[in-house]
């Protein structure tokens, strides 16, 4: 279950995105489970693999081709694309999980992992702001209620090395480029309505 903003329970999984890396961070702090709680880097390739694309294009092919109501099926073709694109990410996401989780251990069943509560934490703007001991103490106060000891080091770890990896695309990025332009904030570019002097 994907719960919103204004639900208040601490969720068992959290998928921690940064929208310029290849990388993403899931804390799993489900108990009573082999190996959890855990947190785990995962890489785009891994999640958003052939298997992902094939059962998104089967699905959204039975989508596209329903008979009844064609028109209005049609109009909100988009939304139901989101949801089939959400739904088989969150499924690849909790695939590639167990295969890392398993140690040969056995794995938790699909039906537990589809009664988890689940958050999606996009990692930008305010967080990325935050710099060193401020963002630790961030992530120990977002994560310590469920975390402790190992994993929530290794949350803090992973989730300060990837927000430095993101400010750093963020400002190689042509959208930085722009405003920095705009702002005349760069050496590379001058404005017309930048004084040439005061460069």
């Amino acid at each position: 279950m994907v719960f919103g903003p204004d639900d208040q329970r601490a969720a068992e999984l959290t998928f921690c995105f940064f929208p310029h890396l290849t990388e993403l961070v899931v804390v799993d702090a489900r108990t009573g489970l082999p190996g959890r709680p855990q947190v785990v880097v995962l890489k785009a390739d891994d999640v958003l693999s052939p298997d992902f694309y094939t059962r998104v294009e089967a699905d959204f092919s039975q989508l596209l081709r329903r008979t009844d109501q064609p028109f209005l099926r049609m109009m909100g073709l988009p939304q139901e694309v989101e949801g089939l694109v959400r739904m088989h990410g969150l499924r690849a996401i909790l695939e590639k999980l167990g295969e890392k989780l398993s140690d040969g251990a056995g794995d938790c069943s699909d039906e537990t992992d589809l009664n988890s509560t689940v958050a999606v934490f996009l990692c930008g703007g305010p967080f990325l702001a935050l710099e060193g001991d401020r963002m630790r103490r961030v992530i120990e106060t977002m994560f310590g209620a469920r975390l402790a000891g190992k994993p929530l080091e290794a949350c803090v770890d992973a989730l300060t090395r990837l927000a430095s990896q993101e400010r750093a695309a963020i400002d190689l990025s042509p959208a930085a480029d722009l405003s920095d332009l705009i702002r005349g904030d760069t050496e590379r570019y001058a404005t017309l309505w930048q004084n040439q002097e005061q460069r």
